[in-house]
């Protein structure tokens, strides 16, 4: 028998050696490989591995029959399963002697050693073994008669645990829950020996330039995964060693520090228990303290900085409200330094992942009532950076470099990295709006106003043939601000009556502008983008006001003092109408004509618009489709615009129907 394996080992050896040869035709190198899959199928393929693996100096031949093994025993193939618990022990510890004799064959070979080791753990109905394999493995990386290095010693250990908590489908449930029950009692050994390899060779490096801290990081990501939040795994020590790699900024550890944290913060469920208290606090303690540094840090790496931004985005959405009324937790120094962190840097990624994280904390305060005493000195100062930081009247400089400003006035805002940042910027401040109404509104007000104002001054210098970028920004800001004063109209309608004011004078405002727009002819097919970009706002501003009008006289006559101002109501409702209906034309592009359509629909639907005269001017003539001519449906361009008709005839008909059945005429 002997013999014969060992002729097998001389055949592998060849037959592997001319397999990675340089001149090996594809068709020969086939006919090998279908050969060494029929190794799989040897009833003593248990025995021929052992052999190869004791007496074979090659790393190929190594590297095969490792995996031939990890295929039988992960498919419980006969000659695996046929053994008795007895003999899968021992034929275990037999891999492993000859695995720490092996280690220097490089990390490929180490690997597939691990993978067959991991496999006959997960199989071998024996948890009660799971100490002795802690033990071998604390020698192997602390022994001095450990034959290994303490590089390939935390592969070992790395890979071991990975395959210990995900048992293949071939092994029973109980003893899938056996052996993470034998992994779960040992946990605070295993913390304990990772710290202390990344105490004394943290720094080492493994064979693909990978530090040992790093894979000492993974491997405590995997059990932060899987493994109970019981006391050993939310202790201090643990999260003290991860806050040291997390305050390392730019690094590889620092990285995979953080991913450990928000492994942790982002299970499902954090136990009600002292220890689980105590960990959250320190978490955010450890991000204040780190929010601060990284405030004054330059040239963060993007893929840090993505995780710290993970990290607290995972506390604000899972902890937040549990740890919000307690005392003990720095919540307003926490705010302050996501504060600092969010404005300190000019990455746009980074800044917008951060207006995301204020905009899970302003969800979970909303319905407060008593959030709006707490915070509101905070919010303000946010709503006004915020502000800020969107407009190229206070922010030029860093607006300017996300954009091309030589073509600044051909420039679509809505592909480009300025309406990430004005889109992040709007969307923030309408939750801001939703806590704060009183103290934001006139603040975003004063904005609109005062970007009019420039706007106006601007539009005289606003055609193609005389292209300013000063002029252009103006435009920008305009935009900005319609799209930030539309987010305030949801939070008018719910105090009608209270705002009924305010909300009428930014009514007249959005009506003068639309009558500048239709007299200027800002929406006509020769202006260029910007113009365009203006025209669009200001008819999704018009929608939004629309919505407020309809739902707010409903609120006002279920519960107001008195009837709503329905003369009034009706004379904002027709100015608005006949700025609207002149850009309900074909002849007009549809990034105008549509949102113009649209702002008609939530018009009718909230006002009786029946007897309002530009209605009614624009059914006379015909529709959106009046000035059509012959000429124009010989363009070449026919089927492009045929399909934006055919959308705008939707609306309009939709638009004309719910103005025709008003409620005034159903009754």
């Amino acid at each position: 028998m002997s013999s014969e394996l060992e002729s097998l080992r001389g055949q592998l050896e060849s037959a592997l050696e001319y397999y990675y040869g340089p001149n090996t035709e594809a068709q020969r190198r086939a006919e090998i490989e279908e050969a060494l899959i029929g190794l799989r199928s040897r009833e003593d393929v248990l025995e021929l591995v052992l052999h190869c693996c004791e007496h074979s100096s090659s790393a190929h031949v190594q590297w095969m029959c490792l995996s031939t093994l990890s295929h039988v025993v992960l498919h419980a193939a006969a000659p695996w399963a046929s053994l008795s618990v007895e003999h899968r022990v021992e034929y275990f510890w037999k891999v492993w002697a000859l695995m720490k004799e092996r280690t220097g064959m490089g990390r490929a070979v180490v690997c597939e050693y691990v993978h067959a080791l991991g496999g006959m753990a997960q199989g071998g109905l024996w948890p009660e073994a799971l100490p002795s394999l802690f033990d071998e493995l604390h020698a192997l990386v602390f022994s001095e008669r450990a034959a290994v290095g303490v590089e390939p010693a935390v592969l070992i250990f790395s890979r071991m645990l990975a395959e210990l908590h995900t048992p293949p489908p071939s092994v029973f449930v109980n003893t899938a829950t056996a052996v993470r029950s034998a992994l779960v009692a040992m946990l605070p050994d295993i913390f304990a020996l990772l710290a202390r390899i990344m105490e004394h060779a943290g720094g080492n490096k493994m064979d693909d330039d990978t530090s040992v801290a790093c894979e000492c990081l993974d491997c405590l990501r995997q059990v932060f995964s899987w493994a109970p939040l019981s006391d050993a795994v939310l202790s201090p020590e643990v999260l003290d060693l991860l806050f040291r790699y997390l305050e390392r900024p730019n690094e590889e550890e620092s990285v995979k520090a953080c991913g450990c944290v928000n492994e942790l913060l982002t299970r499902t469920h954090m136990p009600q228990t002292e220890a689980a208290s105590q960990f959250l606090l320190r978490v955010c303690t450890g991000m204040t303290s780190l929010l601060h540094g990284l405030s004054n840090a330059q040239d963060l790496d993007p893929q840090y900085t993505s995780e710290v931004i993970a990290f607290l985005s995972a506390f604000m959405a899972g902890h937040f409200k549990r740890v919000e009324l307690d005392p003990s937790f720095p919540l307003l120094d926490l705010l302050a330094a996501l504060y600092l962190f969010t404005f300190a840097h000019t990455d746009v990624s980074a800044f917008v992942a951060c207006l995301e994280v204020w905009d899970v904390f302003l969800d979970s305060i909303v319905t407060q009532e008593s959030a709006a005493e707490r915070y509101s000195g905070g919010l303000m100062s946010l709503a006004a950076k915020i502000m800020e930081r969107s407009l190229f009247h206070t922010n030029q400089e860093a607006l300017s470099e996300l954009a091309d400003m030589d073509a600044l006035l051909a420039f679509d805002p809505a592909e480009s990295e300025f309406e990430e940042v004005v889109g992040g910027g709007v969307r923030t401040l309408s939750k801001v709006l939703a806590v704060l109404p009183g103290e934001c509104v006139p603040e975003v007000a004063s904005l609109f106003h005062s970007a009019l104002s420039r706007f106006n001054a601007a539009l005289p210098e606003l055609d193609a043939a005389r292209q300013q970028p000063a002029h252009a920004m103006a435009a920008l800001d305009l935009c900005t601000a319609l799209r930030m004063m539309a987010s305030a109209a949801s939070y008018f309608a719910v105090s009608f009556e209270e705002w009924f004011e305010p909300a009428s004078e930014f009514l007249t405002s959005l009506t003068q502008l639309g009558q500048a727009a239709v007299d200027a002819r800002l929406h006509s097919a020769t202006a260029f983008p910007l113009l365009l970009s203006c025209c669009a706002e200001l008819y999704g501003a018009v929608r939004a006001y629309s919505v407020w009008l309809g739902e707010g006289q409903q609120r006002w006559a279920a519960g107001g003092a008195g009837a709503p101002p329905i003369e009034r109501i009706h004379q904002h409702a027709h100015l608005l109408c006949a700025c609207i209906t002149p850009a309900l034309s074909v002849t007009v592009p549809s990034a105008v004509s549509l949102p113009a359509a649209r702002a008609l629909l939530s018009l009718g639907g909230a006002v009786d618009l029946y007897e309002c005269s530009a209605v009614l001017e624009v059914l006379r003539v015909g529709g959106p489709f009046a000035r059509v001519g012959a000429a124009e449906e010989e363009d070449g361009a026919a089927f492009v615009r045929a399909m934006a008709r055919s959308e705008l005839s939707l609306i309009w008909i939709e638009a004309m129907t719910t103005i025709v059945l008003s409620p005034k005429q159903k009754g």
